[in-house]
């Protein structure tokens, strides 16, 4: 008898008892034998899976699924390509986690290193996981993995997205067709998931304690998903150390408002983890890239702990140790006789020399940051020198019209060593200096400089670094006059169109100040809701603001928790991707009024943050309206929904030296509870006995009012 083997067609003569182990593998010709011609029935097993909203158990079931397929089942190759994928999107942390650093500073992390740079539109001849084919049982479920890998990846990268998210919808239309109860997948498509309350709406308390009630309740179970479910023990949270670095932004109100403890230890846990990497032995990262990242680890993580630990000694001396890099080896002084960088790519001890990348960017002040926020607690005359050199370059190109800016207009770049306005692209608004033309184009960045001004002149008492700002306020107004028009880009109109944010932000810290009185209207007009309550006195903004918020936490949880690959996307689901197609669906949330309302700030506290107040107790079920917060006052509602009182512990860091009195008040004035204090050193510290169930009132006042 002869074999033919049906690949070569070669005879075949063998050993009989071989030769009946291989027909015995492909046909139940003995007893127990598998039947590979009457395969066993997993098209249901596949439904049940494929319905399932947990990955974890659904990987489980994958893997129960695979056991039972015969050795020889075409299937079962197939299947065992796309467990690989369903364990690491379920299992990444306790299975595929690894401690230290990573080839990619970001998006190296567990949750989606493994298929970053792998996964890319068919069209580009690469398709991972590796497909079973379209009439196989399992391609629907090889579609739920493969769309949600595809549209990650475009919210994060933002490269060829119309392809990427085409494609990845025709994936996830296909499994949520075979998978018709998975809501997750129908959130993908359009149809948001109902996100329930997490409180009761406690019907005595005022709408606005009950409003941020909620929204901190949401925003909490967001953040201890991500630290008790995805934090590893070295701190990292699976986005790559670069991307988990600026998560802290998102909940700035649970990291400087209150000691929340579990979320304080676990930055913590993640600032050592990162100061731990070799690339930051020399304490700023080795790897050589563009300012924008190589600022992550340290411009982030050094900032969190400043705010967390103010009196920390070690933090303190590493946000000084980047000003002293600044001055001994990332900056130059210009042909114009000022200081600013040599290039956008540095290192802890390189700048690199390419011609492309020779200029200072207003991203460079990232990697100042934790330096800016030192020098503006304790005014030192080393980091005052320092700094008002780097801003005199910046107000003197802002001054002159060279490359054909517009006199006046603050530039968000300066070419090295010319120190005129741009960079190494044709243009003064678009300097490249780096592979992409994007990353410096005006107006990026444009806020964290304007910013920087406004702290110099704080701290400098020169009216000189507020020029730029009035300067680029009155482009501003300009544009506002006639806002239908198309300015050319590159016009003083067209600055004034595109410096919307750098000038709100500018204003909203110099109001807090005690200045920008004359420029209450574009507040007014620009602010966010919070400092158009400060000026207005009309709590109205506030309330509209924070309804939207709860409005927008209403749906789709699993967006801000299971469902994220990258860590610097959790709050990005819905703007970068889904409203592309349903305009109409739920917006992003934005916590930046749970941290003004908490703190008494304006805008974001990463430059110049002046938080007038920190509640030292856990934010769960106490609601506080900074009303009034000064260097000489604080009037605050608060707002607790215990069983019992709670001792809350506060601190005053804004006010001046000098003699105040306080008082806890009542709803109706009564005091509760009073004392006095001197600030003097320290940061001044108070004991507050907050009933429960009752709507009072803090007061702070210096005894000179």
């Amino acid at each position: 008898m002869k074999y033919v083997w049906r690949r070569t067609g070669r005879p075949w003569t063998g050993h009989p008892a071989i030769v009946l182990l291989i027909i015995g593998s492909l046909c139940s010709c003995g007893p127990g034998m598998p039947d590979s011609f009457n395969p066993p029935e997993i098209g249901s097993a596949l439904t049940e899976a494929g319905n399932l909203e947990d990955d974890a158990e659904r990987h489980r079931r994958l893997h129960s699924l695979y056991e039972t397929l015969p050795p020889m089942d075409s299937r079962r190759q197939s299947l065992e390509a796309l467990l690989e994928v369903s364990d690491r999107w379920a299992n990444g942390r306790d299975r595929y986690w690894v401690p230290g650093d990573q080839e990619m500073a970001g998006e190296g992390g567990y949750l989606a290193g493994y298929f970053v740079l792998r996964v890319a539109p068919a069209a580009g001849g690469r398709t991972y996981p590796i497909s079973p084919g379209s009439d196989s049982e399992l391609y629907p479920m090889w579609c739920l993995y493969r769309g949600r890998m595809l549209i990650w990846h475009a919210i994060e990268n933002g490269f060829l997205t119309d392809q990427y998210f085409s494609e990845g919808r025709e994936c996830l239309q296909t499994a949520a067709e075979a998978f018709p109860d998975n809501r997750v997948l129908q959130a993908y498509l359009g149809t948001p998931v109902p996100w329930p309350r997490l409180t009761s709406s406690s019907s005595d308390a005022p709408e606005w304690a009950r409003l941020i009630r909620e929204i901190t309740a949401k925003l909490r179970s967001v953040v201890l998903f991500w630290i008790r479910e995805r934090q590893a023990p070295d701190g990292q949270f699976g986005g790559g150390w670069g991307d988990d670095a600026e998560m802290w932004r998102n909940w700035k109100s649970l990291i400087i408002a209150f000691d929340d403890s579990e979320i304080h230890e676990s930055q913590t846990r993640l600032a050592n983890g990162i100061f731990a990497l070799p690339r930051l032995a020399e304490g700023y990262s080795n790897v050589l890239t563009d300012v924008e990242h190589s600022s992550e680890d340290t411009g982030d993580i050094i900032t969190s702990m400043l705010h967390i630990r103010p009196n920390d000694a070690t933090w303190q001396r590493r946000a000084l140790h980047l000003a002293d890099l600044m001055r001994d080896l990332w900056t130059g002084t210009n042909d114009a006789g000022f200081l600013q960088f040599r290039s956008t790519y540095f290192t802890a001890s390189v700048v690199d020399t390419d011609p492309s990348h020779a200029c200072d960017t207003a991203y460079h002040q990232r990697a100042l940051q934790p330096a800016l926020l030192l020098w503006q607690r304790n005014e030192d005359p080393r980091l005052t020198s320092l700094f008002r050199s780097w801003m005199n370059a910046y107000v003197f190109a802002a001054e002159g019209a060279e490359n054909g800016k517009p006199a006046g207009i603050l530039p968000n770049a300066l070419s090295y060593p010319s120190g005129s306005p741009g960079g190494s692209g044709d243009t003064w608004y678009n300097p490249s200096c780096h592979y992409t033309d994007r990353t410096f184009a005006y107006p990026r960045a444009l806020s964290m400089l304007a910013r920087t001004l406004v702290l110099t002149h704080e701290i400098s008492n020169d009216e000189s670094y507020l020029l730029p700002i009035e300067r680029l306020s009155q482009a501003r107004r300009e544009f506002l006059a006639e806002p239908d028009v198309d300015p050319v880009p590159g016009t003083r109109v067209w600055a004034g169109q595109q410096s919307r944010a750098a000038v709100r932000d500018a204003l909203q810290k110099l109001w807090l100040l005690g200045g920008g009185r004359d420029h209450e209207d574009l507040i007014l007009r620009e602010g966010s809701a919070y400092a158009r309550f400060r000026v207005s006195n009309d709590p109205e903004t506030v309330l509209e603001s924070l309804r939207d918020l709860e409005l927008a936490l209403s749906h789709n949880e699993a967006m801000y928790t299971s469902e994220p690959r990258f860590t610097d996307r959790v709050f990005r689901f819905h703007n970068k991707y889904a409203r592309q197609f349903h305009p109409e669906g739920p917006r992003d949330p934005s916590f930046q009024i749970l941290y003004e309302l908490a703190t008494g700030d304006l805008g974001d506290p990463t430059i110049l943050p002046l938080p007038a107040v920190r509640w030292h107790t856990n934010p769960e079920d106490f609601a506080v309206f900074v009303e009034t917060a000064s260097d000489s006052n604080l009037i605050a509602r608060l707002y607790l929904f215990d069983q019992t009182s709670r001792n809350i512990d506060v601190s005053l860091p804004r006010l001046a030296p000098g003699s105040y009195e306080w008082n806890l008040l009542g709803a109706s004035g009564e005091s509760i509870q009073s004392g006095t204090f001197i600030r003097d050193d320290g940061t001044p510290r108070i004991s507050l006995d907050v009933p429960q169930g009752q709507a009072v009132s803090l007061r702070v006042t210096s005894d000179l009012e």
